[in-house]
């Protein structure tokens, strides 16, 4: 991850030439269908996630947050993660843990995705937009990569009694497609900030 936003970086550090015509017609073909409104349509299908996946009974999001975090807290220490490890384990075999754990990283991915186009922040690049935007692109993509992941395993786990079969498999293709528009949003954002001086 570092190393991508570093080498985001240092290609920036190198574009302070003017861009040759070339230059701004690679950038005007990557971004357009790569652009803004690509992030803004990525935001909306994670929001459509969001209302697809069961809400959990506070009562029992605060029994699962709770035992998640005692679970964590026992793993530190060599002495007691063998009870780590029971916890977790019955944790597992509760049937909306994996609806919790789910959310959790489609919460993640929201917040990463929403703060791409955030105008209340310009912090690494506060006199190239574009730049700036690439950088929380970049920023974004582990946060996406882990909700797709956990999609596909949910998926697998045949996790039918929560959502229907048709609206599951929506999902996990929502997730790959999220995906790919990100990438394109991130050689659309690299190239438009190569060429603005």
């Amino acid at each position: 991850m570092k190393t991508a936003v570093f080498t985001c970086c240092a290609l920036l550090a190198c574009s302070a030439i003017a861009a040759t015509p070339e230059q701004l017609q690679a950038a005007k073909t990557l971004c357009q269908h790569h652009d803004d409104p690509s992030i803004v349509e990525v935001a909306s299908q994670l929001d459509e996630a969001d209302k697809v996946l069961p809400n959990i009974p506070p009562e029992e999001e605060r029994y699962l947050k709770a035992e998640r975090a005692a679970a964590a807290r026992l793993m530190s220490e060599k002495d007691t993660r063998p009870r780590a490890v029971q916890m977790r384990s019955a944790l597992r075999a509760r049937p909306l843990y994996a609806v919790y754990e789910l959310r959790m990283d489609l919460k993640k991915a929201q917040t990463a995705i929403n703060a791409i186009l955030a105008p209340d922040r310009w912090e690494d690049y506060p006199q190239n937009a574009e730049a700036e935007k690439l950088s929380r692109a970049v920023a974004s993509l582990p946060e996406l990569a882990i909700y797709a992941r956990e999609v596909v395993v949910f998926e697998h786990n045949k996790q039918r009694v929560f959502v229907d079969e048709d609206r599951l498999a929506g999902l996990s293709i929502d997730a790959y497609v999220m995906q790919v528009d990100l990438a394109g949003y991130i050689r659309c954002k690299l190239a438009k900030a190569m060429i603005q001086r």
